[in-house]
């Protein structure tokens, strides 16, 4: 975290040494137009992703259906035996018994812990 401090720090000093520049570029029109540009499209990295009609981002919708699974069908879905992956979970202290339980079961609908299950999976 305070690494990124120092690349603010580095850009404030930038800024400061190369003022002259920068006022200059706010009195050509060429200059004008790609610092609004830039303005603009740093505006657009703010706004989320669009939404379905219920609300959910379409990656929610995916994470979603692979949640739904057991972990006997996100193995194969994998292209990994089943049994390697029941193992591989067990020992990243999940309770996988026979490979029937539901991922959201097995995370309690924790987001986290899906996540961790599906980078075991499919890494």
């Amino acid at each position: 975290e305070w690494f990124s401090l120092v690349f603010v720090a580095g850009a404030l000093f930038h800024i400061w040494t190369s003022k002259n520049s920068f006022i200059h570029y706010f009195k050509t029109g060429t200059g004008i137009l790609f610092i609004s540009l830039f303005v603009v499209v740093l505006g657009l990295s703010f706004l989320s992703p669009p939404k379905e009609q219920n609300g959910r981002i379409p990656v929610q919708k995916v994470i979603g259906a692979l949640s739904s699974l057991s972990v006997n069908e996100l193995a194969i879905l994998a292209k990994k035996e089943p049994a390697t992956v029941i193992e591989k979970l067990k020992t990243a202290g999940f309770q996988v018994i026979e490979g029937k339980e539901i991922i959201q079961d097995l995370t309690k609908g924790e987001k986290g812990q899906q996540g961790k299950i599906f980078g075991l999976i499919f890494e």
